[in-house]
């Protein structure tokens, strides 16, 4: 037998459903005009998995078609399945008074079957306003535009694996002390938290847009503040408590904020020849400001050193020597 000579089938099958049903309500009230939604959704992920792998074969020839040819201790099978669900409600109203003030106010309640029992729904609001000032006060003739603006709102996320809310339990293989035989059996690597819940952010932004001089100029200035709260990671837990000593827990925070700068020109405007020129800035200040049980998280090494550590009142991914 062949140690080199090795083949393998796989198969994967992914599918989704997704239900939506929404109620729109358009009216006006005198300068008012009123926009409304409201909605739910329901979606299903499937996954299912089964792979075969056999190694030792005396010919190439076999190939796929004769997996079982391959030398016995070698041939190893696997599948697997894996299935989640979200459910949403929703409710959003826009609102023009005069076409000058802008408002729009929305809420949403989630729920996803990734999260603990206790804490599978959330609820996150937002609410933005905006207010055309070249509509409202004299301004300057070179001025067309003039817009501020600004919004504040909650939002979840609930990207991360499935089941970490639920006991954790992997395959081992083991020698009977007894026959001195190998078997297989299954212990628990991982505690319950019914308590798991989504990643939240919370993010308030200022901004400005407008337009000069016959919209040759036109750009916006931003301010943005973003926390990040209840970030997802798996923990160990004091030995006293007893279980396995690891736990995903909502335990992480970090905060974002910067401003963004843009503004585009129409240089020369010809039938034959045009120059446009774009103009981007922006600053980043990003901030650990919690990490739960941890002091720190090292990650990569460079000549068996660790090179990047997130910290507490640290960047996330700091260079470290």
């Amino acid at each position: 037998n062949s140690p080199n000579v090795a083949a393998q089938a796989l198969n994967q099958e992914r599918s989704s459903v997704l239900l939506e049903a929404t109620a729109t309500y358009n009216t006006s009230i005198s300068d008012l005009d009123l926009n409304m939604v409201a909605g739910t959704t329901y979606e299903e992920f499937q996954f299912r998995g089964f792979n075969a792998l056999g190694e030792g074969f005396f010919t190439s020839g076999i190939s796929v078609d004769r997996l079982q040819g391959g030398f016995d201790s070698l041939v190893a099978i696997g599948s697997s399945r894996v299935q989640s669900q979200l459910a949403s409600q929703f409710f959003r109203v826009n609102s023009t008074y005069k076409n000058k003030l802008l408002i729009t106010a929305s809420i949403r309640r989630d729920g996803s079957s990734r999260f603990g029992e206790n804490n599978k729904w959330g609820i996150f609001p937002s609410a933005a306003i905006g207010y055309k000032l070249h509509e409202g006060i004299a301004l300057p003739s070179f001025v067309n535009q003039l817009k501020v603006r600004g919004s504040y709102g909650i939002s979840g996320n609930n990207v991360s694996s499935n089941y970490l809310s639920l006991n954790g339990y992997e395959f081992f293989t083991f020698t009977n002390p007894d026959t001195g035989q190998e078997q297989q059996g299954i212990r628990q690597v991982r505690d319950a938290n019914p308590d798991l819940k989504w990643e939240t952010t919370t993010q308030l932004n200022i901004g400005i847009d407008y337009s000069l001089f016959d919209a040759r100029v036109t750009g916006s200035i931003d301010y943005f503040h973003k926390d990040t709260d209840d970030l997802i990671a798996s923990l160990n837990t004091a030995g006293s408590t007893g279980g396995t000593g690891r736990i995903v827990e909502n335990s992480a925070r970090m905060i974002n904020e910067g401003i963004e700068f843009t503004i585009s020109t129409i240089n020369i405007e010809k039938p034959n020849f045009t120059w446009n020129t774009d103009f981007q800035f922006a600053t980043l200040r990003n901030e650990v400001k919690d990490l739960g049980n941890r002091e720190n998280i090292r990650n990569g090494n460079l000549f068996a050193s660790t090179f990047t550590i997130t910290q507490p009142g640290q960047p996330i991914g700091s260079y470290y020597m």
